[in-house]
């Protein structure tokens, strides 16, 4: 089947990079980490590189190219050394232990599926692939290993799990190197609280969404942090997030081997017995999308 992405490609033949598509697929992570360790991996190997000249190469704050060097380093991208004379050495891994790939996912996920649908033929000819009992030792390694990354999370916030005032403060200097005065901290909390809302979430969001376009963004920050409109604008974001991970898929059966589709199958639009959706469909003489 032919996708939906038209590309438009260079022919290279000089002042180009090879690189892994692993890394640039790795869901574990974000769109500013995989760029700059790209950016990282292009440069040629007599480069000096500095970290406070970054900056210079990047349309990114200092605070936001720091959050993606930390997080490359986290998850074994980068190592950074510091050497006897006060200067650094950078090693930059293009595929580090850990490694984990959308196809990763998707192949982890078809392996349950078929390793469910076979036993249910066995129980029951009547019953189809269910809910997911994860008795496949290797696949609930791999997605453990998913989940522990902080790939499928949800939305829902625990209140009582609200930082107190000292450590919303040091979550925010030690992750943005921002500091405001106390009461500050105090609104903030309070109207997490009152609204049942996870406030370094929050933190997060709003900073995300305005480190590009506030002028002064601590200012912006400390004046805008309560303002209902921004609360509830990151509310109706959060649903709607919730509602993508709740998603229930359509139903669907395949007439061949009794095999009931699941996310992944949507994706592949195939059955574990071959057929194509469209072939199913075309046998039911209707969508079931």
């Amino acid at each position: 089947m032919r996708g939906n992405i038209d590309f438009v490609l260079d022919e290279h033949k000089s002042n180009f990079t090879r690189i892994s598509n692993k890394f640039l697929q790795d869901i574990r992570l974000s769109n500013g980490a995989r760029g700059l360790l790209a950016q990282l991996l292009s440069l040629p190997g007599d480069w000096c590189l500095y970290k406070t000249s970054l900056k210079d190469y990047n349309a990114s704050k200092r605070t936001a190219i720091d959050s993606c060097l930390k997080e490359l380093q986290e998850l074994g991208y980068l190592n950074i050394r510091k050497n006897d004379d006060g200067t650094f050495n950078y090693k930059v891994v293009e595929l580090p232990e850990g490694v984990f790939t959308i196809f990763d996912m998707l192949n982890a996920q078809k392996k349950q599926c078929t390793v469910e649908n076979q036993q249910s033929i066995v129980d029951s000819e009547n019953e189809h692939c269910s809910k997911p009992s994860l008795n496949d030792v290797e696949n609930q390694q791999v997605l453990t290993k998913y989940t522990n990354n902080k790939i499928l999370t949800t939305t829902k916030s625990v209140v009582s799990e609200n930082s107190s005032n000292e450590e919303l403060k040091k979550y925010i200097e030690e992750s943005y190197e921002l500091t405001f005065t106390d009461d500050f901290y105090e609104k903030i909390l309070q109207v997490c609280n009152e609204r049942g809302l996870d406030v370094k979430d929050y933190f997060d969001w709003l900073y995300q969404e305005k480190k590009d376009s506030a002028k002064k963004l601590d200012s912006y920050l400390y004046k805008s942090a309560c303002n209902v409109n921004l609360i509830n604008e990151y509310i109706r974001v959060r649903k709607q997030k919730e509602k993508i991970l709740s998603y229930e898929d359509p139903e669907q059966i395949c007439p061949s081997c009794g095999h009931k589709f699941k996310s992944i199958d949507f994706i592949t639009r195939q059955c574990i017995c071959g057929l194509s959706l469209d072939e199913i469909q075309a046998m039911e003489g209707g969508s079931n999308e």
